[in-house]
């Protein structure tokens, strides 16, 4: 009896160790500070100017219609939300037209042209290609009058 008694107490004390262990590792564990990923790169305004600036960033797209000409500057609007662009002093305005008679199978739906900046009206849909200088400007390099189904002239 002594010898079962003595194999019942050390399965005892090898279940309190076991289980000592276990929740000793837990606690430990949940009081490791935790690894933080962080994927965002904090950059100031400066440089962030100067990134987008770069050759290798791409032009960004500014879509709405105008609402006011004031010189080489326009304003659109887009749902609501109005923008101001400066355009360059060398801005070129290219309009797209339809052609009325546009033959089955013709590889070119519009055709473009470039035309004066004075051609453009307040009430049309543009597309301006903005470039940020390095400054941190914007500023807008060209416009593109988008055609009015139905139109079958570019705007003169």
């Amino acid at each position: 009896m002594n010898k079962s008694i003595s194999i019942i107490v050390l399965i005892v004390i090898g279940l309190i160790i076991f289980v000592t262990g276990g929740a000793l590792g837990i606690m430990y564990q949940s009081s490791k500070p935790q690894a933080q990923i962080n994927n965002q790169v904090k950059v100031d305004e400066n440089d962030l100017a100067k990134r987008l600036s770069s050759k290798v960033i791409a032009p960004i797209i500014a879509n709405g219609t105008i609402t006011k000409i004031d010189g080489k500057n326009i304003t659109i609007i887009s749902d609501k939300d109005s923008f101001d662009v400066a355009m360059t002093n060398n801005a070129k305005v290219y309009s797209f037209a339809i052609p009325a008679n546009n033959p089955k199978g013709s590889q070119s739906p519009s055709s473009q042209q470039e035309v004066a900046f004075s051609s453009l009206k307040v009430g049309q849909t543009v597309n301006v290609t903005l470039i940020i200088i390095p400054g941190g400007s914007i500023q807008g390099e060209s416009i593109f009058i988008l055609p009015i189904p139905g139109v079958s002239s570019p705007a003169q």
